[in-house]
Formats: C-alpha cells, structure tokens, sequence
C-alpha cells in the first residue's frame, strides 16, 4: 500500500499545483467507455479522467509514484481495473476513481512474470504469465484459480500478447501478427479469428473496434468485433485523419 492515489472532484477548473503542472505536459494516448457509456480518458503522464454522465462532473485518478498507466479495463463501471506493467501493480478504482485496493502480482505465489491482464467476471483477473506462457485466471488476492495449457505447444506462439480482453463467454489474445486467439471462460483454445485490415485497435466496453486512418482519397473505415459477429465495415463517420480512440454510444459513433 505504498502508493500516493489521487482522485478529484473536478468542477470547472483543476485543484491543486500538482495537477496543474502536469496538466500542462500530458497528452491524451487513450480513450474508454464502459457498459454505462461514461469516458474515461487516459493520458502520457499517468493522469486517468472519467466523465460521468449522469451527473455531469469529472472525477481523476493520478498517481505520483507508479507513473504512466499501461491499461485500463472499465468493464465494470463500478470497480474500474487500472494496471502499471512496469510495477506488476493492478489498481482498484470505485465509480469516482478513488483507489479501494491494489494487488502487487509481484507477490502473488501463482504467477511468475506478469504481462498483459484484463478483467473477468466476477472481478476475477487474467494475467498472461510471461514465463510460463499461459493465461491464469486469479482473484483479487492472487490466488490462482484456473489456467489455460502452455501456449507455446499449443497454439505455437513464441511471443507475449500485445493486450488480452475478456468478456462473460470468451477471452481473446491478441498478437500483430498472427490476429486474435479465442479462448473459453476457463482457458480452452477455440479458434484464431483473422482481422480485417487496421492501423489501431481499441477495445471498448462492447468490444473490439479497430480501422484504418484516413488518406488521400479514403475516409476513416471502422469495423467491430463484439464475441461473436465481425463486422466488417460499420457507418461511422470520422473527421479526425488519425484518430486515437473509436467507439460507440447512443447508436453513434465517438472518436478522439
């Protein structure tokens, strides 16, 4: 519990020298939604902001010492999952991004050397471990409760994923070069699911969203991949050449 959390109530202008000093050197590297359909807005110097809608106020979350954030899962509009791939630290945000607890993977007997995670149900987490080269499924206190065979054998890969994403029925992986891995809820590979073309993925409270940045003589094209239908072309206009976040709410589409 050594890290300094910070999380504001924002109304209008920022509190504090501190946010204020770094407010003037960030940039914004990604954009989330959760299931609720409120932004969460992530940004180079570790700052996380979320906009809840209903009440039309920001809330922050900032901490000093474990630095940039690597991912955030807010599947679960209540207990966002922030993660700190540097540290093997995961971070528990309430619905005003104010830490409720943390899990160091580093202490945690059932994972060797953690890499990418995301959230499951029940607030359970995968964590792909590095040196054993298999998805485990842990708890909050990171006790290990199931785990998929060696991937190297069986799905022969020789590399991390770049990110895992999991939903009630499925957990994907995703590597660049061979495309997106399923897997059941308990670790079993289903099937390699080839992507259409795309510069950026984003993943979002209701799944995959990747496309293709604009040129010349093409618009952005965007498509989406929620568990079970690939949609290959969605109608979504995007005026920004390179976005760094799409995604949906209210039937339209969002981009930054």
């Amino acid at each position: 519990m050594w890290g300094l959390g910070l999380s504001v109530l924002v109304a209008g202008l920022l509190l504090g020298c501190g946010v204020a000093k770094s407010a003037q050197s960030k940039t914004m590297v990604e954009v989330w939604t959760d299931p609720a359909g409120q932004v969460y807005e992530q940004f180079s110097n570790g700052e996380l902001r979320k906009y809840d809608l209903p009440t039309d106020t920001t809330y922050i979350y900032y901490d000093l010492r474990l630095g940039t954030i690597d991912w955030v899962d807010a599947a679960n509009p209540f207990s966002t999952m922030v993660y700190f791939e540097d540290f093997q630290i995961v971070v528990f945000l309430d619905r005003t991004l104010s830490e409720v607890g943390r899990l160091d993977l580093r202490d945690a007997a059932s994972i060797e050397q953690a890499g990418t995670v995301a959230r499951g149900i029940d607030d359970q987490i995968w964590v792909f471990d590095q040196a054993a080269f298999r998805l485990r499924l842990i708890d909050e206190l990171g006790r290990r409760i199931l785990e998929s065979d060696d991937l190297r054998r069986s799905i022969a890969i020789s590399q991390p994923p770049e990110a895992i994403y999991a939903r009630r029925n499925w957990v994907v992986a995703y590597w660049p070069q061979r495309g997106l891995a399923r897997f059941t809820n308990t670790g079993q590979f289903l099937d390699w699911l080839e992507l259409p073309p795309h510069d950026e993925l984003s993943w979002q409270a209701n799944g995959l969203v990747g496309w293709q940045n604009a040129t010349e003589e093409e618009p952005v094209k965007v498509w989406s991949w929620a568990g079970r239908e690939l949609i290959r072309e969605l109608d979504c206009a995007v005026e920004v050449r390179e976005p760094i976040a799409v995604f949906f709410r209210d039937g339209q589409c969002k981009s930054y």
